[in-house]
């Protein structure tokens, strides 16, 4: 069997374990279908996906859009980070634009395993309505693709940025 769940772009986990399972083929392949309900808010979300005999875990992301719009552009400078992968002692430098001028900007991590890992961490953006922070994983941070989420406490404009901790 796997199970699977889908992180928001918020950070909030949608899992149901009677739902949210499917069995996998011989070959190790596992399909599944959902349909997002419309409530669900907009952004880039993850579907993570673990096999509950092997523990390896997959994750998706995709971009849930509102009605009659298409998905920004594939590099699109409204969001980023450099360098977009390192090690658990690399010190990442985020950007994000779009919010209100000077408003607060919350952000956190979610784990590849689709764990959250929020702190009551901050940043001020700009009067144009960008904000900078940088952030270094812990020591013990596992590998593989990271999220690093930022939301404006006023605007409640979100994005989600995607990074990758590998070995040293």
């Amino acid at each position: 069997m796997v199970g699977f769940w889908f992180n928001a772009p918020d950070g909030t986990i949608y899992s149901d374990e009677q739902q949210y399972n499917t069995r996998a083929a011989k070959n190790g392949r596992a399909d599944w279908e959902w349909i997002a309900p419309v409530t669900v808010p907009v952004g880039v979300w993850q579907v993570v996906a673990e096999g509950q005999n092997s523990g390896i875990s997959r994750s998706i992301f995709f971009e849930i859009v509102p009605p009659n719009e298409m998905p920004a552009e594939a590099g699109s400078t409204s969001a980023g980070v450099e360098p977009d992968a390192g090690p658990p002692n690399t010190q990442f430098a985020f950007f994000a634009e779009g919010f209100a001028g000077r408003e607060l900007v919350s952000y956190w991590t979610i784990r590849p395993d689709g764990t959250t890992r929020k702190k009551d961490e901050a940043v001020r953006a700009n009067a144009d309505g960008r904000a900078d922070w940088f952030w270094s994983p812990p020591r013990e941070a596992e590998y593989g693709m990271w999220q690093m989420v930022a939301q404006g406490r006023v605007s409640g404009v979100t994005h989600v940025i995607v990074f990758e901790i590998v070995p040293e």
